[in-house]
């Protein structure tokens, strides 16, 4: 399903959106926006930040640090932790659909996502999940060498 055509506005220091014919549609009432993805943007207001769908309606507040757009059904989200952040996703009711316990993650591309499953050095311990967290393959870093199974 393609998304309702929505445009970041700002004016006046807040954000909003218009649609394909100028008009504003959602009003510009947050201190900051990011794109639509998947039906839904998420916004900032007063420090906090919730996904709202293309009528502007709340889905659901993000009690997480960081967020990223949905791809595929999920968002990937990130929790700062003693050490750095650790990553998951939610789906679009914002509940929890894979646990936050990756130090890298990619967004869900084709049914999968790249993540780093431990605190490996860089490009160690990678391969790619489903939609249910199931390990699916290694990543390939050249023809000679492969990350092993995790």
């Amino acid at each position: 399903m393609a998304d309702i055509p929505r445009f970041i506005v700002r004016q006046d220091g807040k954000y909003g959106f218009i649609d394909d014919q100028g008009k504003v549609v959602i009003d510009l009432v947050y201190d900051h926006a990011q794109d639509f993805s998947d039906g839904l943007a998420r916004v900032w207001t007063q420090g906090k930040s919730r996904f709202i769908d293309t009528d502007g309606k709340a889905v659901f507040e993000s009690e997480f640090d960081d967020a990223d757009p949905f791809h595929e059904g999920r968002a990937k989200v990130s929790l700062k932790k003693p050490g750095g952040y650790v990553h998951g996703y939610v789906d679009k009711a914002g509940k929890l659909a894979i646990e936050p316990q990756y130090r890298w993650a990619e967004d869900f591309s084709e049914g999968l996502a790249c993540v780093q499953v431990s605190d490996g050095k860089f490009g160690k311990d990678r391969g790619y999940i489903d939609w249910r967290a199931l390990p699916r393959a290694p990543v390939a870093r050249s023809q000679k060498t492969q990350v092993p199974p995790f």
